[in-house]
C-alpha cells in the first residue's frame, strides 16, 4: 500500500521486464511510468482524489501486460487515465481505445476503510483478481484467496466484504440556519453491505441527548439509497 497526499504515490522511470502484482496506490496521480518495455500489471488498485489514477508518458505496447486491476477517481475528478498522447475519461473509453488491455479491470469505488487506510470494503471489488499471478498472501499475511473464496482479490489487501452494513449520507433536515420551534428530523441512508438491506435501526441525538430510535424497514440492493426518511421531530430553542 503507498498513499501520498501531494504527490505521485510511484514513478518509475526506464525500466523493463518488471511484474506489478497486487499493490494498492493512492496518490496524484497514483501511478506515473515512463519508458516502458514488457511490463505485467495486474491486481492492482490504483485511485485519485484528483489526479490522474493511472498516467504513462508513453504509449503501451504490445507485450505489456495490463489487466485485472481496479481504476477509480471520483465524479468530481475530470481526470482518469493518460496514456501517452490519449486520455480516457474512464475504463470504457479506455477499452475501446485499447482492445488488448484491461479486458477483466473494473471502475468501482474500492471504499478504503478510512483516511490513510488502504484497506478496502467494497463489495464490487471482491474476488475479481487473477489467481495465475502466484501471490498466496497479502500485505497482513492473510492467505489468498480468503476464506471460501477461490478467487483473489485486486489491491495490497485481501478482503471478505461486510455482509449487512448500512450507513448515512446526509441529513436532508432541519438545514442551517436552524430556527426555532418544531421541526422535522430527514436523512437518507445507503446500503454499504453485500446483502439486501431490509432493516436497520437509526439513533440519533441532540446536543448529547438521546432520541427515540427509528426502526427503518424497505429493500435496498448495495448502494441503493432511501430518503428522505423522517426520523423524528425535535422542538429547537
Amino acid at each position: 500500500m503507498i498513499s501520498s497526499e501531494t504527490d505521485y504515490a510511484v514513478y518509475l522511470d526506464d525500466f523493463e521486464e518488471t511484474d506489478i502484482f497486487h499493490n494498492t496506490f493512492n496518490g496524484y496521480p497514483a501511478f506515473y511510468i515512463n519508458d516502458i518495455v514488457n511490463l505485467d500489471i495486474r491486481n492492482n488498485i490504483f485511485y485519485s482524489e484528483t489526479d490522474f489514477a493511472f498516467e504513462s508518458l508513453d504509449a503501451l505496447g504490445a507485450t505489456d501486460v495490463v489487466d485485472y486491476n481496479l481504476y477509480y477517481t471520483p465524479a468530481t475528478n475530470a481526470n482518469f487515465v493518460d496514456i501517452g498522447v490519449n486520455v480516457y475519461a474512464d475504463l470504457a473509453a479506455w477499452q475501446t481505445g485499447d482492445a488488448t488491455k484491461n479486458i477483466n479491470s473494473i471502475e468501482v469505488d474500492p471504499l478504503f476503510i478510512a483516511t490513510g487506510d488502504l484497506h478496502i470494503s467494497s463489495p464490487l471489488a471482491n474476488d475479481l483478481g487473477d489467481n495465475t499471478v502466484g501471490v498466496t498472501v497479502d500485505i497482513d499475511g492473510d492467505t489468498r484467496p480468503i476464506g471460501s473464496s477461490t478467487v483473489v482479490d485486486m489491491g495490497a489487501d485481501e478482503f471478505t466484504p461486510f455482509g449487512n452494513d448500512a450507513g448515512m449520507v446526509s441529513i436532508d433536515a432541519p438545514v442551517m440556519q436552524l430556527t426555532t420551534g418544531i421541526q422535522n428530523v430527514d436523512v437518507t441512508i445507503e446500503n454499504l453491505g453485500a446483502n439486501t438491506l431490509t432493516a436497520c435501526d437509526i439513533a440519533w441525538e441532540v446536543n448529547g441527548m438521546p432520541q427515540t430510535t427509528y426502526n427503518w424497514t424497505g429493500s435496498l440492493a448495495y448502494s441503493g439509497t432511501d430518503g428522505p426518511i423522517t426520523i423524528g421531530t425535535y422542538d429547537f430553542q
